[in-house]
């Protein structure tokens, strides 16, 4: 059993107030389009994290965006799942590594699509179903790298690819990517789940199982 760093919770708040990297504001082609930004360093040509779900919004009167990035694993290492958050006036960002289990192992997922309400962030996990993360549990480790603990697991009734996600009027709508489609499936799984112990979450029925992965 590998040996855990020692952990303290910072939620969100503590994220903010830590000191991040700077992205550049740069020039977006499109009519519609103010401007955008750019990550700094080696996060613009990593090949090993590439960038999947967009939400935004606001906390404590900052306007935030929260982006999902997956891994493509380099030998046997799997290096999971990770969410950056960027304060939108400043540019700062940090990355974020999502984790489950009390060993705190990284989360394998695609991420295609995330969507943050208050404290909860949800991301889409393909065959699995829906993953449930609480941004007042971001922890940070010994060594300054930040953690989020999943806390609730949506499991499909029946077999659906969740690909990516969104919130809609009457609940969250899911899209399904497969090759050979015209256009993608979508469905709201405001019923779905499976378990014992299944408890409402927001609009969704979640099974929990805040140490499954």
């Amino acid at each position: 059993m590998r040996e855990l760093e020692p952990v303290h919770e910072v939620g969100l708040t503590g994220l903010l107030a830590s000191q991040g990297r700077i992205a550049r504001t740069v020039h977006v082609p499109g009519s519609l389009l103010a401007e955008g930004f750019r990550w700094s360093g080696s996060d613009r040509w990593t090949q090993r994290w590439w960038p999947q779900g967009i939400a935004v919004g606001t906390w404590e009167g900052a306007p935030l965006a929260i982006v999902s990035w997956f891994s493509k694993s380099h030998g046997t290492r799997e290096h999971g799942t990770r969410i950056t958050v960027v304060d939108l006036v400043s540019l700062q960002y940090r990355h974020v590594l999502l984790v489950a289990g009390d060993d705190l192992a990284p989360v394998s997922v695609h991420a295609g699509g995330i969507d943050w309400s208050g404290d909860r962030l949800l991301a889409a996990a393909t065959f699995s179903g829906i993953r449930e993360f609480r941004l007042s549990g971001i922890l940070r480790t010994s060594r300054g790298r930040f953690l989020l603990p999943q806390t609730a697991l949506l499991r499909p009734a029946e077999r659906f690819r969740y690909s990516f996600l969104a919130a809609g009027s009457d609940g969250m709508v899911v899209g399904e990517y497969a090759r050979g489609v015209g256009h993608p499936h979508a469905r709201n799984p405001r019923n779905a789940g499976s378990g014992s112990d299944r408890r409402h979450v927001g609009d969704q029925l979640f099974a929990r199982r805040s140490a499954e992965r």
